[in-house]
């Protein structure tokens, strides 16, 4: 019977499903979840969702996962360069700050290797110049 299996049998998700019931029956204040989604299916994920939206206690979510943060009623902290702040636009305004930046840093970088690219080929030129005149003047 499938209530028989030992926990090693068991996929990714099953294990999951597993902890959370373990969870939902210890009734905690607080919950620490590190991409709670991860090996879940839409299904599962859905439920997730359904039960992070009804707990009555703390929850904090480590997640990469767009749709669980898009549907959860929470609060967005963004941690990067050494620090964590929390950001009051929507998780929409949250990708478009990203691509701007990424943008930004892209347009940054080509400039700086067009400056390059044009200094060298100044350099390139004036050796150009100076060798022709040096041929000019009979090779001296």
């Amino acid at each position: 019977p499938a209530h028989e299996v030992t926990m090693r049998d068991l996929s990714g998700g099953q294990k999951a499903r597993v902890v959370f019931v373990d969870l939902s029956l210890q009734c905690p204040h607080v919950l620490l979840l590190d991409e709670p989604t991860n090996n879940l299916d839409i299904e599962t994920i859905d439920a997730l969702i359904d039960a992070m939206n009804e707990f009555n206690g703390g929850i904090v979510v480590v997640t990469h996962d767009q749709r669980l943060i898009e549907n959860c009623d929470c609060t967005l902290w963004v941690v990067e360069k050494q620090g964590c702040t929390e950001w009051v636009e929507g998780f929409d305004d949250y990708k478009d700050s990203l691509l701007t930046e990424l943008e930004e840093r892209a347009n940054k970088d080509a400039s700086e290797r067009q400056e390059k690219l044009d200094i060298a080929a100044i350099e390139r030129a004036e050796k150009l110049k100076k060798l022709q005149e040096k041929l000019k003047k009979g090779g001296k």
